[in-house]
Parts: C-alpha cells; structure tokens; sequence
C-alpha cells in the first residue's frame, strides 16, 4: 500500500514530464541503457526491478506525445506489408502471453513488453532528429559514454570474481562467469549482465567505425578512436565469440561495400584508417596481451 501512495504519482510524473519532449526522452531513454545496469548492480541494488523499468515509463512518455500529440510532425503509419507483419505477430504473442502454463500473467505482460513494446520505435526514430548535424552531434556525445563504461570494464577483467565491480544484478556476485588461462571474468562494463553488454558492444563498433570517415575536430577524432579500442578490447574481455566475430564480419563488409561504391576514394579511405588500426593493434597488443590470449583460449580450446 506505501508502494502504491508514494509509487504511483513519481511513475505518473516521470511520465508527464517525458511527455513533454518526445525527442529528447527518447534521447534519454538511450543513455539509460548504458546506466542502467550500474544503477542496479552498485548504487540501488534494493531497487534493481524497478529501474529495470524505468527507461519504460521514459519511453512510455514519448509514445504518448509522438502518436497522441505530435499529429504534424509526425509520418502516417501506412498499412504496408511489415505493419501487416507485425500486427499479425503481435496477435500471435498477446495469444501466447495468456497460457496459462506460464504460471502467472505476469509472466505474459513482462514477456509482451520485451517483445513488442519498443516496435514503435521504428516509425519515431526517423524523425528523432531534424537534420543530420544534430545526429552527429548526439553520437559523438554519446560514445563519450563508451570510454568509461569500457575503462569499468578492463578494472572488472583485472579484478578477482568476487569483487563488488562484477557484480551481476540486482548486486549479487553469484556464477560469475569466467574464462581462459587465469579464469579472468568476462566483463559486463555498466550493463546488468554479459550478453546485453555484447550487443551494445557491436552497435557501438559499426557506428564508430561509420564516424571514423566523417571530418572532425582533433578532440573527436581522438575521442572516437580510444572508444573504437575499448569497444574493441571490452569485445575480447566480455569472451562472446559471436560479438568478435560479428564486429569481424561488419568490418569486411563495411570496407567491402565502400570499395566497391566509391572506387575512385579507396585509397582515400584506406589512409584514414591506416592510422586508428595502428594505434588500435599497438596498443591492445602491448597493453591487453592478456585479453587476447583468454579470447584465443576461449575460441580454440572450448568444445562447445
């Protein structure tokens, strides 16, 4: 009952106030993602489930100015084969969601919001911002984000299993997971957990990657490329396969791709990443040697 009193209204005033500016709670709702899992392993581990939710209430704020207020800004939803899609699948799980070998319809709502609530997602993101300079100036901030959250994740990978920065959430510390020659801990960084890591580890790198080919300021550029080798780094310390050999796979594609389309720029692009690969490679080699080999172990030794 005190949950509910004290509650309810700061849910309904988080809402209101992300209400307000669909644009920037969208905005917002991306920089929690990267926060949240801190919050919940180390400053209010009491209170893990619900920040969990928290970006949902943020977002939940949006939907409601985007599709309830924001009539001429923005796009009608058209009846096109992937709304088609979608609508059919959504039926599908609300379906699946009341069987009641779940156990709880708990269970069923949780589950249709990992699944569905952030579909509408698609038809904001490509008005969430007013030109492309904007975008720009909102990712390189945001990838300011990634070099401490990959600095968190080399001190987890150096540190022993049970120290309180590998905590899992909501702060507990229990079957941390481990690999290589000396048992090093795959790293979470500020994230809740391994594999959440892992994919904003890949997005992180193909956007990255994409900015090393736009001009910038000599402070970006040096920003852009210690995040690009803590993405990197992070990547072998997290101990996910498929994240390294994803970033693998983006990388020859992204370069295929360009080769292919601007011939007459190759050797133009190939120069600007000369430099960021070199310091990359020098510096995981002589500082990360460690890193590496667990990885090496991990891929060649496992059996599974």
């Amino acid at each position: 009952m005190k949950f509910l009193v004290i509650g309810i209204p700061i849910l309904l005033l988080i809402i209101g106030i992300s209400s307000l500016n669909w644009r920037r709670s969208v905005q917002a709702v991306l920089v929690l993602v990267v926060l949240e899992g801190a919050l919940r392993k180390w400053v209010l581990p009491q209170a893990s489930d619900l920040l969990y939710f928290l970006k949902d209430f943020v977002l939940l704020g949006a939907y409601i100015r985007y599709y309830g207020f924001s009539r001429f800004e923005r796009k009608t939803i058209k009846n096109n084969f992937l709304f088609s899609l979608i609508f059919i699948t959504s039926g599908w799980c609300f379906f699946q969601a009341l069987n009641p070998s779940l156990g709880s319809p708990l269970v069923g709502l949780v589950g249709l919001k990992i699944y569905l609530f952030y579909i509408p997602l698609i038809w904001m993101l490509p008005n969430l911002f007013q030109s492309e300079e904007e975008l720009y100036k909102f990712l390189r901030a945001y990838f300011l984000l990634a070099i401490p959250t990959g600095i968190i994740g080399i001190v987890q990978f150096f540190s022993p299993a049970d120290s309180f920065i590998n905590f899992y959430a909501p702060g507990e510390v229990k079957n941390v997971a481990t690999f290589g020659v000396n048992t090093s801990v795959r790293v979470t960084g500020t994230f809740s957990y391994i594999g959440s890591y892992g994919a904003y580890l890949i997005v992180c790198f193909g956007l990255l990657i994409a900015m090393l080919n736009i001009k910038q300021s000599i402070f970006w550029r040096f920003s852009t490329i210690a995040a690009l080798l803590l993405v990197i780094i992070n990547s072998l310390m997290n101990g996910s396969r498929n994240v390294v050999f994803a970033l693998i796979l983006f990388l020859i594609g992204y370069l295929g791709i360009k080769i292919l389309t601007q011939v007459s720029s190759t050797m133009r692009l190939l120069k600007q990443f000369l430099l960021p690969v070199l310091i990359i490679a020098v510096a995981g080699y002589l500082w990360f040697q460690p890193a590496i080999d667990s990885f090496a172990l991990r891929t060649t030794k496992n059996k599974d």
